[in-house]
């Protein structure tokens, strides 16, 4: 499969993957936290202050949080206000009782129209919830008559009352859940209701009623989840259409991602294979400030020098057998100079297909190790020598540890690398000389290290001092002498040019360096001149 098609097949599974987890917390999660919140929300009362009601604070709690208050005091209720009620007078014996009439009404005929006003003489048979408080069954006006039709089948202990209308009054609250309420009471009696959930009569509604006795107030709340269950399937479907947007956008950034990087990787590949053919053509790329970039730099450097060197080692072959061995010095000395570089494209390209496991990222890595096999195979003759010259600039040392670091990423992970330097070290010095020698001391602590690597600059007045010190295994006393020494190795399989190129370099740099053994294992260590406006 394309590298492209399995970076689009990769981020949608991720994404698909993303809103499954997404959907299943709608559906078994995210109802019951709302829930719970809402139940946090309900059971804050702050309406009733030193035992008296603010009816502004009343009025928004419910607004908020479209809950349904019942306060009583002493049989009485006090939010009379956020009922449809009616006051009726039995004139000849004065007796008084009211009404709520929001359950009536929700279960009128839709054609009946409720026409009743003050003055009027009814006929009402009712149920009593408390005190002089009843929910009406049916309304007899003349000869009109007005039925609750939901509980007029109902096995109900009614009463009958008759009187004149004194009051007639409609909530003040636009919002109101009065009439479910209202039903609830029907089935339920008041001092029996306790703080819980509960489900209707028809089980097609689910509510919440909190029960509160505060000061002399007894104080319920009502609240519906119907409203809960309404948006949920909405925010589900909003689920459905993100995914299918999000995966839209993902193909579309996939895309992208193929221009601008992958194709650069398949012609970094391409130019991997090619150099490991021996076939230096170079293919063109476009600037982009990255590690991509970065590979086709060294690559580039690396074709021109191998194909330089290649070029050379066989005219001077041919012209004379004599100069063989400067000849494979000059390559030696230079084919471990790209160890460097081949160190950071091995490198680059590991960290590549640890995030992207794709066949061309694995050929650049592969090609890269074989080119570092054959340097090293290269360097097993016999003869070095360093002439060359060496410029000297100023250069960040902070930024080339952190590049240092970077490239040895992976090897480093399984070690506790400790350091310890500043952001802003500026040294003089040949700044890839001075990375290839860190390079190569480094290696060795990572050869040799068991758990831990230590990494420190320390300023001294003209000059800064480079550590690297390792808990390996420590160096015999005889062998400090020689560890600088060419071709000297203490590994059956080493070149013993290592530390020797070091040597070489650092006494270019007219660097005091050396290397001792320590509490914890073995310590390498060199200076620097310190750069400062005055150098």
């Amino acid at each position: 499969m394309k590298i492209k098609n399995k970076l689009i097949l990769t981020l949608s599974l991720i994404l698909m993957l993303l809103l499954v987890v997404e959907v299943i917390l709608g559906e078994f999660y995210f109802e019951k936290y709302f829930r719970y919140n809402k139940i946090k929300e309900l059971e804050n009362i702050n309406f009733i202050i030193n035992d008296k009601i603010n009816y502004n604070l009343l009025k928004k709690y419910q607004d908020d949080n479209k809950g349904f208050a019942l306060i009583l005091k002493d049989n009485e209720i006090l939010t009379l206000d956020n009922f449809f009620y009616l006051t009726l007078i039995n004139e000849k014996n004065g007796e008084k009782k009211i009404f709520l009439l929001d359950e009536l009404l929700d279960n009128l005929y839709s054609e009946e129209r409720f026409d009743i006003k003050e003055g009027d003489y009814l006929i009402i048979t009712s149920i009593k919830i408390l005190g002089d408080y009843y929910i009406p069954i049916t309304v007899e006006k003349g000869k009109e008559k007005f039925t609750d039709y939901k509980n007029i089948n109902r096995n109900l202990n009614i009463e009958q009352f008759q009187g004149t209308v004194k009051k007639l009054s409609t909530p003040n609250t636009i919002f109101s859940q009065a009439d479910d309420f209202l039903e609830f009471l029907i089935a339920k009696k008041i001092d029996d209701i306790t703080t819980d959930d509960y489900i209707d009569d028809d089980g097609d509604d689910e509510f919440r009623i909190i029960n509160k006795v505060i000061g002399n107030f007894k104080v319920m709340i009502f609240y519906s989840y119907e409203d809960m269950k309404d948006i949920f399937p909405t925010i589900k479907s909003y689920f459905y259409f993100k995914g299918i947007i999000m995966i839209a956008i993902i193909i579309i950034i996939g895309r992208i991602l193929g221009k601008n990087i992958v194709d650069p990787i398949e012609k970094v590949s391409l130019m991997a294979k090619n150099i490991g053919k021996l076939n230096f053509e170079k293919k063109g790329y476009k600037k982009s400030n990255d590690e991509i970039e970065e590979l086709y730099k060294e690559i580039y450097r690396m074709s021109d020098n191998l194909e330089n060197i290649i070029n050379l080692y066989k005219k001077e072959l041919e012209d004379n057998k004599n100069i063989k061995k400067k000849i494979e010095e000059k390559v030696k000395y230079f084919t471990h100079e790209i160890k460097t570089p081949l160190s950071a494209i091995i490198g680059f390209s590991d960290l590549l297909y640890e995030v992207n496991k794709n066949e061309e990222i694995k050929i650049i890595n592969t090609e890269g190790k074989r080119l570092l096999k054959l340097t090293n195979e290269l360097l097993k003759q016999d003869s070095f020598s360093q002439n060359a010259y060496i410029k000297l600039e100023y250069f960040n040392l902070f930024q080339t540890l952190q590049m240092v670091l970077k490239i040895y990423e992976k090897e480093l992970k399984k070690f506790v690398i400790h350091t310890d330097y500043e952001d802003n070290i500026m040294v003089i010095g040949n700044k890839e000389k001075i990375e290839q020698v860190i390079f190569n001391l480094l290696t060795n602590s990572i050869q040799h290290a068991e758990k831990e690597i230590i990494l420190s600059v320390k300023k001294l007045k003209k000059e800064v001092k480079i550590s690297i010190e390792n808990d390996g295994r420590k160096i015999k006393e005889e062998n400090l002498k020689k560890i600088w020494d060419k071709y000297f190795t203490t590994r059956e399989k080493g070149t013993g040019l290592g530390l020797y190129v070091c040597k070489e370099i650092l006494e270019a740099h007219n660097s005091k360096y050396n290397i001792e053994n320590t509490q914890i294992g073995v310590k390498v260590s060199f200076t620097l001149k310190k750069y400062t406006n005055e150098t």
